[in-house]
């Protein structure tokens, strides 16, 4: 996954999808364990903008919206 996300990333592009990280913080990148920590700085170093801001299941934040153009998405 990390990997298709890095090639995807070197053009534009929207990602979408139910990554189920329950407690990730993108705007902080801030992750609860290694793996989200490792997503966090993909999307660091890939340039991505995370448009989902609000918890999507309770309070996890499980669906991301990402794209390499913060204009991209619009509510």
């Amino acid at each position: 996954m990390f990997l298709s996300i890095k090639e995807a990333s070197q053009q534009q592009t929207v990602i979408v999808g139910d990554f189920n990280f329950r407690v990730i913080n993108c705007n902080s990148f801030q992750g609860k364990n290694l793996y989200e920590e490792l997503f966090i700085n993909l999307m660091h170093n890939c340039f991505l903008t995370q448009h989902v801001t609000e918890p999507t299941r309770l309070d996890n934040l499980l669906a991301l919206v990402m794209t390499t153009e913060p204009n991209m998405v619009e509510n």
